[in-house]
């Protein structure tokens, strides 16, 4: 393992800000997270952002296929496997009888799974790498659309990017979420970001503001990265030169 002693400021200040964005306490495990991207930050965060994607994908699809597997299948492997025993086939009155509650099952089980999928079902984000940039850029034109362009100063361009500017100018950073899906959105958006307190006080402590709508990529990303379990999200990140950032 890497002594901290023999880091440079620029590495142990990169090391601060890795462990503090991706909540990873281990300092080992930081280090060689970081030595991996030759201390490239943006790419070493990147990578977390990307396993912890893929992690839920994988849970979330076990779980869907756990949830989906009829009682039937079970019943059948448990038939295929018991001792071969002589059974007496059902007359054909009785099956006559059962074919209207067998039909009622196969339609009542089909509805139930298509709901559980429905319920299971994330918000579609968009899954194609668009450049953080241009996604900014969209970002506040759709928010000029609906609430006008008296608001809060948002940041052009990509998270990371932002980070590094708050860094370097020594700012503190404001970080927004919103999902279209959640009914408290709106009123967020329409009385708050757009309200003439809360612009001034941005403008005068020089805060820098990032925000992001989580059916994008990048802003989905980063909600799993701050652990963001409820919309909307604010998080205040300090990233202020050598010193230990906090959020």
């Amino acid at each position: 393992m890497v002594s901290l002693d023999a880091l440079s400021d620029e590495e142990r200040d990169k090391l601060n800000q890795y462990q503090t964005i991706t909540q990873i306490q281990d300092l080992e495990e930081a280090l060689g997270q970081l030595l991996e991207f030759d201390w490239n930050l943006e790419r070493a965060i990147q990578h977390v952002y990307e396993n912890a994607t893929q992690e839920k994908d994988r849970e979330e699809l076990e779980q869907e296929v756990a949830t989906t597997v009829p009682p039937a299948a079970t019943a059948r492997s448990a038939t295929t496997t018991a001792p071969n025993t002589t059974r007496k086939r059902p007359s054909l009155l009785l099956t006559i009888l059962l074919w209207p509650f067998g039909m009622a099952w196969n339609i009542t089980w089909s509805i139930l799974s298509l709901a559980s999928r429905i319920i299971m079902a994330r918000p579609a984000i968009t899954q194609k790498k668009r450049d953080p940039r241009v996604l900014a850029l969209e970002f506040i034109e759709s928010f000029e659309q609906k609430y006008g362009s008296h608001h809060i100063e948002f940041f052009r361009g990509g998270y990371s990017q932002a980070l590094e500017k708050a860094r370097k100018d020594l700012k503190f950073m404001l970080v927004l979420l919103h999902s279209d899906d959640h009914d408290d959105t709106e009123a967020f958006c329409r009385d708050t970001l757009t309200s003439d307190r809360l612009v001034h006080f941005v403008r005068d402590k020089n805060i820098l503001v990032w925000a992001g709508n989580v059916r994008e990529t990048e802003a989905h990303k980063v909600s799993y990265t701050l652990q963001a379990s409820t919309y909307p999200f604010i998080a205040l990140i300090a990233l202020q030169g050598s010193s230990t950032p906090k959020m």
